[in-house]
């Protein structure tokens, strides 16, 4: 994957420049990396949420959004459990407060990601993220695909809604500061929200896969894919480089190969 020409290679060149970029998690759920076919928990550290259906989140060859493999996450899955219809799939991030004596300073999660829904209808809203934690319920950041009465809303600002087209893969990028607390995001290489304050700034210790539904009765049928994700943290000396560097990157889009993208 890349960035193409803008101002985004350059904030995030100074960045680097004044600090240490490091890899949390990076995955296509290849076979390659170690996935196969079938039920994600139990493969790679990847567990369910307590109770869970064994069947929710599976690695699919089935229509995948780059290579051969994605992650399928389906409503019909989803059980109701102690915070309502609600499932998830965990595993531990390598994230410390600091490193080489500098703070943590930006967690930035990228990836690819699509949403269908073949009964849109009045007052449904369904929900598909990457959750970043501290511990149980402690919910730091995430990025997340929401379908609201048909329309993709990435993130927190439905200004910048899209149609949900039947699983069609989109590109987002998510960024949250540990200096103003912020977050910023992107969708498809267009700024989708700013400004938007962080759930917590507790530095977080792992990562889950989640689908949700905050109106529909069980089973739903909603379901959410992921591919290609690649999460990092940024330890910079203070002050450092601010978010609004990043704004600047808003016209730069993040080319690919592959099936499906251009």
């Amino acid at each position: 994957m890349r960035w193409a020409c803008g101002s985004t290679i350059v904030a995030i060149a100074a960045v680097a420049a004044h600090g240490q970029t490091v890899t949390v998690f990076q995955s296509g759920f290849e076979p390659g990396e170690g996935y196969s076919t079938g039920a994600l928990a139990g493969q790679n550290g990847w567990f369910l949420y307590q109770g869970e259906d064994p069947d929710f989140g599976r690695v699919t060859n089935a229509n995948p959004l780059s290579g051969s493999q994605s992650i399928l996450l389906r409503g019909q899955d989803v059980e109701i459990g102690s915070f309502g219809n609600y499932a998830g799939l965990g595993r531990s991030a390598p994230i410390t407060p600091s490193m080489n004596g500098n703070p943590l300073r930006f967690i930035e999660i990228t990836g690819l990601c699509a949403i269908d829904d073949p009964t849109p209808r009045p007052g449904h809203l369904s929900i598909g993220g990457i959750g970043l934690y501290r511990g149980d319920i402690d919910l730091v950041t995430d990025a997340r695909a929401t379908n609201d009465d048909g329309r993709l809303i990435f993130g927190y600002d439905q200004r910048h809604s899209l149609p949900v087209r039947a699983g069609t893969p989109f590109e987002f990028r998510h960024v949250m500061d540990y200096q103003t607390g912020l977050v910023i995001g992107w969708l498809n290489g267009q700024l989708a929200y700013q400004d938007f304050p962080a759930f917590s700034t507790s530095v977080p210790d792992s990562i889950w896969l989640e689908l949700s539904s905050q109106v529909d009765l069980l089973p739903f049928d909603t379901q959410v894919w992921f591919d290609d994700l690649h999460i990092t943290a940024t330890y910079v000396p203070s002050p450092g480089v601010s978010l609004l560097a990043l704004v600047g990157g808003v016209a730069c889009v993040r080319r690919r190969r592959h099936d499906g993208l251009s």
